[in-house]
């Protein structure tokens, strides 16, 4: 019977050895993955989604940010390279489920349709019967998975995996992250989920009000620049008012104008 933590070390060895595992229908594995790619490329070009609902997706991030989202703001033009590196996320999934199930491990409930008090969403996949969220990251978001938690949970992570897990019932829930610089990829396993219906039913509350909540404590340090969630959010000019950048090497930081004195 495959197992959830050898899936890793499987993965290596049926790339390294060209293994494919007895009884895997490779033809049929190859077939989805050509479908599920094919899919990530339409729906980026096709797929028309109501941006305005609360997702499970997004369940952990800024509440702020939500409910803006939730009250039809319209978000600022992102970079280019956001898109690529979004669909790159997609691919790299499919890849990744392929060769596990290449290497004979069992993947079901693929994009399984899940809710939470009412707000939808969809699990990326079930692995040797574990709850698995797939990620991509770059060097310094990768390191921030360690063996059983996520430090300085910046996107919500934890939120949304504890929301699948809610829904599936289970009591505890896998990352598998693959560090988009090097190609290596790690397994977190998180033990300790968090009590996600009540938070779910809070955030619920707040996106319906007709007020924006308070800004959150972290996004704005002592010299006004921007915490790195609201660089990244797309209603920052709307939350904020109006911002200055300044480049530092290949890092853009924004900062908010103090217009009395100002400065930033």
């Amino acid at each position: 019977m495959s197992d959830i933590h050898y899936a890793i070390p499987d993965l290596y060895h049926s790339l390294r050895e060209k293994y494919i595992a007895e009884g895997v229908d490779f033809n049929a594995v190859i077939e989805q993955f050509m479908e599920e790619v094919g899919a990530a490329l339409y729906n980026h070009y096709k797929e028309e989604k109501d941006s305005r609902k609360i997702r499970i997706s997004s369940i952990g991030q800024c509440e702020r940010k939500q409910w803006y989202n939730a009250h039809n703001y319209e978000q600022e033009e992102q970079p280019d390279k956001l898109a690529l590196t979004f669909l790159q996320g997609h691919l790299m999934e499919a890849l990744v489920k392929a060769v596990l199930k290449i290497s004979g491990h069992k993947v079901k409930d693929e994009q399984a349709k899940l809710s939470v008090a009412g707000v939808q969403g969809s699990c990326d996949a079930v692995v040797d019967n574990e709850l698995v969220d797939f990620k991509t990251a770059s060097n310094w978001s990768f390191d921030k998975f360690k063996d059983d938690h996520i430090k300085d949970d910046s996107f919500g992570y934890l939120e949304q995996i504890s929301a699948y897990a809610h829904a599936l019932g289970k009591k505890r829930a896998h990352f598998i992250v693959l560090n988009k610089n090097t190609g290596e990829l790690k397994l977190t396993t998180v033990n300790t989920l968090k009590n996600i219906e009540d938070h779910v039913l809070y955030v619920k509350d707040i996106v319906s009000g007709t007020t924006p909540p308070d800004h959150p404590v972290w996004a704005v340090n002592a010299t006004g620049e921007l915490d790195m969630r609201c660089s990244f959010c797309g209603f920052k000019q709307e939350c904020h008012g109006p911002l200055q950048s300044k480049t530092f090497g290949k890092i853009t930081k924004h900062f908010v104008v103090d217009e009395d004195a100002g400065n930033f």
